[in-house]
């Protein structure tokens, strides 16, 4: 009977090898032989944003007979962002780099291993803007190089008038260019590289309008491209830029900013008895700020920064959106209805821009996709300003001024003028100025030459605003776009931007004392000052007497211990609202 089963089973096994092909792997699916994507992939409508989506521009048909793309993945977005203060190593997010070595050859073309003669048909590359030709728009609203914004080199001329010498600066300094959030760059992972496949296999087949330049661009993009370290952490395009402005304060202010000191001199020859005595530095608390400090005292200490003594911790004062109880209430929950920000991304400006996108790309643009392309473009053009993003290929100049528009939109409502308790609640730090001016002035206390704080644009940008700063006659709208406005974070409140006030002693009879105000390296006019050079300190003191009155706890009232800790709104708040 087992040999009866024996030759049952061989039989059985015979029938089943004359069934399968021959041993040359052709009809072996594996992990690089994918199904090609239906025509619903890249034809139908996806509104998980809009309602109105179904007024997008149709692309036509893909023939599925020609080479296109491959790997179709669904479209979602994983909320599931952690807190980008922990110290956690994202990088098992990150998958080898399969592109590594790629040619950026113009004429290199989307190779379908399926497709036995390689060719791949060519989409309207004629017919569109090239970006990679027109690098005319460069600024990105709050995620703007400080190279770009910075148009002028600090110079020691004119900082003060004649006959006055400066002594004292204080120094408020937004982080430089960093690493993106964990959950941005969770979104980017699911996203873009469906994107890039869909905008490949759309120009292969004759849709879509980027240009050869622009196209090679997207093809040798990897996601590994968008990995620069932990959350949070400094690029060497931001340690550049704060070790830029550290060494350009030096250089005209030396005896403010840097006090020399050396070991080997006994204390009566040096300025100070210890490294770092008479500066004073800060940091709010994030990763990218402390960083941002210390890349401050290497470029005045070099390798012995580490004898400055830097705070172990963040400063909640730097913070102090974080602590006021009610502007969380007011301003940041405030429901999405009722925020200018959010109608804008429903009207026809923002669909304006999809529609513009999916014509350039060959495919149907959501809201989401737009804001994920959109963000990936700007981080990378603030990692390497000189090199062009993949992802910002995808926009036309006007595009992008539109799309930062919609981010001064959510700067201001949010962060700047449209709520008084915004402003008002960055008393804590005009409170700060005056009490070290004075302590010069009415003690003749001179301990103190210079305050450098590194603080996050949400502190830095109300800080501006309670000056009366970049404030435009007529508040900002969804309803139009003001192309002459005065509210353009591009300009004031990008990576590295920073603000200083200079006291400055004057021997005339006029005044004893004099401040000048400092924005990205320029003099600007201060409201109440008749000019940019600024004002006598009793005029200044008279125009901004309010500052010494400051009761942040009064103005905010104070969070609880039964309340959630202060970030977590603010992470809730990210999620709903990030850029």
């Amino acid at each position: 009977m087992a040999s009866v089963t024996c030759i049952v089973f061989l039989l059985m096994s015979v029938t089943m090898l004359a069934t399968l092909p021959l041993a040359d792997g052709r009809d072996k699916k594996t992990d690089d032989d994918l199904e090609s994507p239906q025509l619903s992939d890249f034809v139908r409508e996806v509104s998980d944003d809009e309602p109105e989506a179904a007024r997008r521009p149709k692309l036509s048909p893909l023939r599925l007979g020609q080479c296109s793309a491959s790997d179709y993945e669904p479209d979602y977005d994983d909320e599931n962002a952690e807190d980008f203060y922990d110290n956690i190593d994202a990088s098992n997010f990150f998958d080898d780099d399969q592109d590594a070595g790629k040619s950026l050859d113009d004429n290199a073309q989307f190779a379908d291993p399926r497709c036995a003669d390689g060719h791949v048909k060519q989409g309207k590359a004629s017919g569109g803007h090239c970006f990679s030709n027109d690098k005319s728009y460069a600024v990105h609203a709050t995620m703007t190089p400080y190279s770009i914004a910075r148009t002028n080199n600090l110079t020691a001329s004119k900082l003060a008038p004649e006959g006055c010498k400066p002594v004292q600066l204080w120094h408020l300094i937004r982080h430089g260019s960093r690493s993106m959030h964990r959950m941005d760059f969770m979104k980017m992972e699911t996203q873009l590289p469906m994107l890039q496949k869909m905008i490949l296999a759309a120009h292969s087949v004759g849709n879509g309008e980027l240009c050869s330049h622009d196209l090679a661009l997207i093809r040798v993009w990897n996601i590994k491209d968008m990995r620069m370290g932990k959350a949070g952490t400094l690029t060497p395009e931001g340690k550049a830029e704060v070790k830029g402005i550290a060494n350009r304060f030096k250089a005209v202010l030396p005896n403010l900013v840097y006090k020399g000191y050396s070991i080997s001199k006994p204390p009566s020859e040096n300025a100070r008895q210890q490294p770092g005595e008479g500066t004073k530095v800060a940091f709010a608390p994030s990763r990218q700020t402390y960083e941002s400090s210390v890349a401050y005292l290497e470029a005045l200490y070099g390798r012995r920064w580490g004898h400055f003594g830097l705070p172990v911790k963040g400063s909640k004062s730097l913070q102090y959106f974080h602590y006021c109880k009610n502007y969380v209430n007011k301003v940041m929950s405030r429901n999405k209805k009722h925020k200018p920000f959010h109608t804008f991304s429903k009207g026809k400006f923002i669909q304006e821009v999809m529609d513009s996108v999916s014509k350039r790309t060959g495919v149907n643009i959501t809201l989401t996709k737009l804001r994920t392309m959109y963000n990936a473009c700007r981080y990378q053009a603030s990692w390497n300003p000189q090199r062009l993003s993949p992802w910002c290929t995808v926009f036309t100049p006007g595009d992008l001024e539109i799309l930062e528009y919609w981010e001064d939109l959510r700067m201001y409502h949010d962060h700047g003028y449209q709520h008084s308790i915004t402003y008002k609640q960055a008393c804590i730090l005009g409170k700060d100025v005056i009490r070290h001016f004075r302590k010069r002035i009415d003690r003749g206390n001179n301990a103190t030459d210079s305050t450098a704080y590194f603080v996050n644009v949400e502190a830095f940008v109300p800080f501006l605003a309670l000056f009366g700063l970049f404030k435009d006659t007529e508040a900002l709208t969804s309803e139009a776009i003001n192309k002459n406005r005065l509210w353009r974070t591009s300009k004031f409140a990008g990576y590295g931007s920073n603000f200083g006030l200079l006291l400055s002693s004057c021997t005339g009879e006029s005044t004893n004392y004099w401040v000048t105000a400092i924005h990205n390296e320029e003099k600007i006019k201060l409201p109440g000052c008749d000019t940019s050079l600024g004002c006598p300190w009793d005029k200044f003191l008279n125009e901004y007497d309010f500052l010494e009155d400051c009761h942040f706890f009064r103005l905010c009232i104070r969070f609880t211990r039964r309340m959630c800790r202060p970030h977590n709104w603010h992470l809730t708040y990210i999620m709903n609202n990030w850029m």
